[in-house]
């Protein structure tokens, strides 16, 4: 996917679409592209609110396919970390800004964004599909976010207005979300469990977990001994396309590997997550090579993997039909997480990818 990088946004100002302080306001104070009462976000009350705290105004702006975005720093209150993320599409008369609400999730582990907040000031996630992976940020847009300095502490009033903006109507700002992200979906049969949907009021319980999860495997395991797999990657060190290190907000730093898969025959891959310790393994996400970016700052497809891209840090609620033996407290970070590493292992790509990696241990 081309990416290009502005560093100091000098290129966008002479070219007239931001201002010198990199604002992506119309210069004249006036959003003239910006019709408020037909948009889910009152930009303009927003406009109002970046003028009196300019941390919110972006710091950084990069250009991504055919969009260019503009970051602004992080801002914290009560130990909430937020940031706004500003997009400008088309052209001249056809030009239009959209801004966004980012938000550090803990359990997710990184940036997301939200598509709004509800009435009782809950973000909402995504299209209400599979929104482990309808959040997840482009990674230019979280290395952006992820080198700029610590969180600016705004007041109470201030984090107040930007939640009161963004408060949107839920089935509008999905619909709309829905529109612009396309879901498609992986292999008939892995999909029956979902990702965040593993607690007793979903209607599950030890035995049913048991069941459905080794009914997924089956499907797995044939992909995996097809000649040419529809689904499953390339689990060899062959398959490796790349390996980082990232901060995950619970579990500290983790290691990312990337390995090729064909999904609808087209290039694709899947990326794991590893803790330091390689105690806790996860599928952190499945995605096309070549898909563009969303004006959300995320793919404008995702793929629809249920389980296998489970966080491997969820909610009790969210993993209470999850037996008490393959799940644990995280004690010393507060809150009502649980770690649900040991229940991942048992998905057939985990199991390979651990033996993979054991096999890469004993050979160093």
């Amino acid at each position: 996917m081309p990416t290009k990088t502005i560093k100091t946004g000098q290129e966008l100002f002479e070219a007239g679409q931001v201002g010198p302080d990199y604002s992506l306001f119309t210069a004249d104070n006036e959003a003239t592209t910006i019709e408020s009462e037909q948009e889910l976000v009152d930009l303009k009350s927003l406009e109002l609110l970046v003028e009196q705290e300019s941390s919110l105004n972006p710091n950084s702006i990069i250009g991504i396919g055919d969009k260019v975005f503009g970051i602004s720093a992080p801002v914290k209150n009560s130990g909430q970390e937020r940031a706004l993320l500003y997009v400008l599409e088309g052209e001249d008369a056809n030009e239009k800004l959209n801004v966004r609400l980012l938000y550090r999730s803990n359990s997710g582990g990184d940036w997301r964004v939200a598509l709004g907040v509800n009435r009782d000031e809950i973000y909402i996630k995504g299209g209400g599909r599979h929104y482990t992976q309808e959040t997840k940020l482009h990674p230019s847009i979280l290395s952006e976010l992820n080198s700029q300095s610590a969180a600016t502490e705004i007041e109470d009033q201030v984090n107040d207005a930007l939640t009161e903006i963004f408060k949107v109507p839920l089935e509008q700002s999905r619909q709309e979300f829905i529109n612009e992200v396309e879901e498609h979906h992986a292999l008939e049969g892995v999909t029956s469990l979902r990702a965040g949907y593993l607690g007793k009021e979903d209607g599950l319980d030890s035995t049913k977990l048991r069941r459905q999860t080794e009914q997924i495997n089956e499907v797995l395991l044939q992909d995996f001994e097809n000649e040419h797999p529809q689904f499953t990657p390339d689990l060899s060190v062959e398959g490796i396309i790349s390996v980082s290190r990232k901060q995950h907000s619970l579990l500290g730093e983790c290691m990312f590997t990337k390995f090729k898969a064909t999904i609808n025959g087209r290039e694709a891959y899947w990326e794991f997550g590893e803790s330091r310790d390689g105690e806790t393994v996860w599928v952190d996400k499945i995605g096309y090579s070549d898909t563009p970016v969303s004006s959300y700052g995320t793919d404008s497809e995702i793929i629809d993997s249920g389980v296998i891209t489970s966080k491997p840090i969820e909610y009790i609620s969210q993993c209470d039909a999850i037996p008490t033996s393959l799940r644990n407290d995280i004690n010393d970070k507060g809150g009502d997480y649980q770690n649900i590493g040991k229940f991942l292992e048992l998905l057939e790509p985990i199991r390979r990818y651990k033996e993979l990696r054991k096999a890469s241990r004993s050979t160093n």
